[in-house]
Order: structure tokens, then C-alpha cells, then sequence
């Protein structure tokens, strides 16, 4: 599994996949873009050759919290507890995001006049161009595989109450089920717990705070729900891979954006 310290998008040009992340699994098919958030842990695993594009950028040079008023990527690419990370590119959307991705890759390659903010410019489009894609990919699902209302109803709940309400019985009270039915759904669904959604959810609310504000940790576990801050720096390095410490002092070191320009299999 890697765990990179900045965002990560990765273009799956040819060769199909299987693509790990946290503790799901999923075959993904050639021209298939996925979206890894910092410190996610993510693997590609596959039986033959497989080609496709990497691009990584640092939170402190694009980050999607700050910017998402303007890109609306945060919840939709990235941070989605709901969702798997992937976004099938048709035919026709290719050719405007190699375009994209060759303009970033010629610009970093030579050192220029307002080098970062043509940069800047050009992940931004992409981002936007990909969050555009993907909201019009759900809208048109059909009725019959549209998201069920309990889950609806579930990732209303949770966005409004993950901070206070940890466990599984509350949300399943409100929704008139018992925590097994509601287990039933939530896995068949997405393939993960009940519990797994809101610790995700409470993750990536920590790593908000840790980037974004001067909080200490312990000030954030209380903000989250964890009167026990030992509890929350455990729960916190446990599912991130680092301390809250390391993750605050690590995630916005990589100065540069980088563009390698392959993908290898693991």
C-alpha cells in the first residue's frame, strides 16, 4: 500500500486493475481515473502491463478544502466515504484531459514567466472538467440503481451528527432499523461497516483541522467527540498510518508539483 503525503490522481490509460483502497477492493478498467486523498492508503495490483498517467500535487499548492467553493471536488473526487474513487472517462472526454495533462507536463518541464500560476490554472480546469463529469455520470444512473432513500437519509445524518454520535446505534435508531439491517444495506451498498463510514467521516474532518487550523490535538479529538485525547492520537495514527503530529508537519513539504508518467503495478 502506498500512503503519499500530497493528493494523487492517476489515469489508467491500458491494462485493467484491481485498485485496493483502505480495506475495499475493485477491478477498474482502462481509461478509469482515480483519486487518492494524502496519507490514503491505495495499491494497484495487476496480472500484465499496465501504462497511465500519475499526477501529484501538495496540499499547500492546491488544496481542495480551500478552493472547494470554486471546484466542488472535495466530497465528489476526494474525501467521499460513500463512493469509490473512480471515474470512467468516456471517448469523447479523453482527448480534453490529455490536452490538459500534456499542457501541465510541457509547463513543468521548463522553468518559465508565471510558471505556478499557469500551473496553478491548468489543475484547476482538470479538477473542475473531472468534478463536472462525474455529478453528470450520477445524475444519469437510472431509477433503478439510484441511491435508496435510507442512504440518503444515512449521509445526511452522518454529516450532520459524526462529531457527536460515533456509534452505529444512533444513526440506526433515527432511521428506524436495527443496527444489523442497517449494517445489510450500508455493506451491500458500498462494501463497508456502518462504523467504517463514520470513522472515515471523522478522518477526514481531523485532517482538515490538522492542515487548516493552528488546533492542537487534543482541542481537535474534543472537537470530534474523543474526551480521551490518548484515544483519538491512537485512532487517528491507526487510520492514517502517522500521528496527528507527523500528518500536520508532513502533508505540505512537497514544495513542487510532479507529474510522473507512468504507472507501474505493484
Amino acid at each position: 500500500m502506498q500512503r503519499l503525503n500530497r493528493y494523487s490522481l492517476l489515469w489508467l490509460q491500458a491494462g485493467p486493475a484491481e485498485c485496493r483502497v483502505e480495506t475495499q477492493a475493485q477491478p477498474v478498467a482502462e481509461h478509469s481515473l482515480l483519486f487518492f486523498t494524502p496519507y490514503q492508503p491505495f495499491q494497484l495490483l495487476a496480472a500484465g502491463p499496465v501504462r497511465g498517467v500519475a499526477l501529484r500535487f501538495a496540499p499547500e499548492f492546491f488544496c481542495i478544502e480551500l478552493h472547494k467553493r470554486e471546484v466542488g471536488c472535495n466530497g465528489v473526487l476526494f474525501n467521499n466515504v460513500f463512493e469509490f474513487p473512480v471515474l470512467p472517462l468516456p471517448e469523447e472526454a479523453r482527448p480534453e484531459f490529455a490536452e490538459l495533462l500534456q499542457k501541465l507536463a510541457r509547463e513543468l518541464g521548463q522553468a518559465s514567466l508565471a510558471q505556478e500560476e499557469l500551473v496553478f490554472s491548468y489543475l484547476k480546469i482538470l479538477l473542475i472538467a473531472a468534478t463536472r463529469l462525474k455529478v453528470a455520470q450520477l445524475a444519469a444512473l437510472p431509477p433503478s440503481t439510484a441511491e435508496p432513500h435510507v442512504l440518503s437519509r444515512l449521509k445526511s445524518l452522518l454529516e450532520t451528527h459524526f462529531r457527536e454520535h460515533h456509534q452505529v446505534q444512533y444513526y440506526a435508531e433515527r432511521l428506524h432499523l436495527t443496527p444489523k439491517a442497517l449494517g445489510k444495506i450500508v455493506a451491500r451498498t458500498y462494501g463497508k461497516s456502518v462504523s467504517q463510514l463514520i470513522q472515515e467521516r471523522l478522518i477526514i474532518e481531523a485532517k482538515r483541522e490538522l492542515y487548516l487550523t493552528p488546533r492542537c490535538v487534543k482541542e481537535i479529538g474534543y472537537a470530534l467527540g474523543f474526551e480521551d485525547s490518548a484515544y483519538f492520537s491512537r485512532f487517528f495514527k491507526k487510520a492514517a498510518g502517522v500521528t496527528a503530529e507527523e500528518y500536520r508537519q508532513r502533508v505540505g513539504n512537497v514544495s513542487n508539483l510532479r507529474l510522473p508518467l507512468s504507472i507501474l503495478p505493484d
